[in-house]
């Protein structure tokens, strides 16, 4: 392979890439640069892969694999909390409505009671007037009764005047 990195720059470092390879993997050579992909990198011992149009040394794809396998735990991570929300969503509404319910029973039951403080205060009221007009009724029958009973007595008085003077 014609490239212009030198054997000595594409050493490991301390288990980590050399700033040259580094920028291999951040800059993959062109294929129309690169060794065909069944040859060896002969410069470090590795085989080249071919991937979109582009040669990438077996570090370069460990690093691409890590990185996908990152992200696709992160995405299982972010799945699991998207789910975890909406069961927390779910839980919420559930609960929202189960305390929607509750209040409409308890609206019920408070109109039914009132309701039925109402009703029997309107009977009381009905009660208490009949027993009123009761009352009322007898004492207008009562002063009826005495004044009957004083113009009774007045005639009767009257007649035994007259009778008087008649017999005289």
């Amino acid at each position: 392979m014609t490239s212009w990195f030198r054997p000595t720059q594409l050493t490991m470092d301390q288990g980590r890439l050399s700033p040259i390879m580094e920028l291999e993997t951040r800059f993959p050579v062109h294929t129309s640069r690169s060794a065909a992909p069944s040859e060896f990198h002969d410069e470090c011992n590795r085989p080249i892969t071919k991937t979109k149009g582009y040669y990438f040394g077996q570090e370069a794809l460990v690093n691409r694999l890590d990185r996908l396998e990152h992200q696709q735990i992160h995405t299982k991570t972010l799945k699991d909390r998207l789910d975890q929300l909406e069961q927390k969503t779910l839980r919420a509404q559930i609960g929202q409505q189960k305390r929607l319910e509750q209040l409409e029973r308890d609206v019920e039951q408070t109109f039914a009671l009132f309701e039925n403080e109402f009703d029997g205060r309107l009977e009381r009221m009905e009660q208490e007037i009949s027993q009123q007009m009761a009352a009322v009724k007898k004492e207008v029958l009562g002063v009826i009764k005495k004044w009957a009973d004083g113009v009774c007595d007045a005639i009767a008085e009257r007649n035994a005047v007259v009778r008087e003077e008649l017999s005289k």
